[in-house]
């Protein structure tokens, strides 16, 4: 992410989530079979539904990708952030060149909902072409986030802690600037990173010790901590 989102980030310990209808990829819920005219319509209306009521957390496995960095993280001067995240919430995209060929009327049928196939063709399968992103998803109820003026947020401690803080091959941030941000007693690592000097990755910065930083900002409580 930028390095003054990441910053905010550290600050106030949440995280923004997201909803499918601002994802950038507008085959979001769409990985399935749409050519029957009748499914097209309820599958719209479906993702309205969760668009309203699901929100989304996206992570990637490896912040090794120059297309990340480039994309996201305003062309190498952003910062990546390292989580900590339970095994059973966190949910690896499946990357495919064709899109999967569903029975919905069996599923409309069924009485407890989809099963794991369906789900995992629904929510966690994206074009094969975003496979750089290697991403891994966290779906989020409503009473899971909060909303703060235009924006939802996610606060951090509870499942998910921040571990780390990556700085891109051009990020100025420094660790003072990370330290004085971080909340009061919380320690995260900071690494900086260059350009490989051998393949198309960005690694690690040999010349730049990874240091563990311990914080010294206040937190605002009342960011993290209304849920309502």
């Amino acid at each position: 992410m930028s390095d003054q989102y990441a910053i905010d980030v550290i600050g106030d310990q949440r995280i923004k989530v997201s909803k499918f209808d601002d994802l950038n990829d507008p085959f979001e819920l769409h990985a399935i079979d749409l050519s029957d005219n009748q499914y097209r319509e309820k599958f719209t209306s479906f993702k309205n539904d969760m668009a309203e009521h699901i929100g989304l957390l996206c992570f990637s496995k490896s912040w090794k990708s120059p297309l990340l960095w480039s994309h996201y993280a305003n062309r190498h001067k952003g910062i990546a952030l390292e989580f900590e995240v339970p095994n059973h919430v966190a949910h690896p995209i499946k990357y495919r060149r064709k899109r999967y060929i569903l029975d919905i009327e069996m599923i409309r049928k069924r009485q407890n909902g989809f099963d794991r196939e369906q789900i995992e063709a629904i929510w966690m399968t994206k074009y094969v072409q975003w496979k750089y992103e290697d991403e891994v998803r966290i779906l989020l109820r409503q009473s899971e986030f909060y909303k703060d003026k235009d924006l939802y947020f996610y606060g951090l401690g509870n499942e998910i802690h921040l571990t780390g803080a990556v700085l891109g091959p051009l990020c100025v941030i420094t660790p003072v600037e990370i330290e004085n941000r971080l909340p009061n007693g919380l320690q995260i690592s900071v690494t900086k990173t260059r350009l490989a000097f051998r393949s198309f990755e960005v690694v690690r910065n040999g010349a730049f010790k990874t240091v563990n930083v311990l914080g010294k900002g206040v937190v605002d409580q009342i960011l993290i901590g209304d849920r309502t």
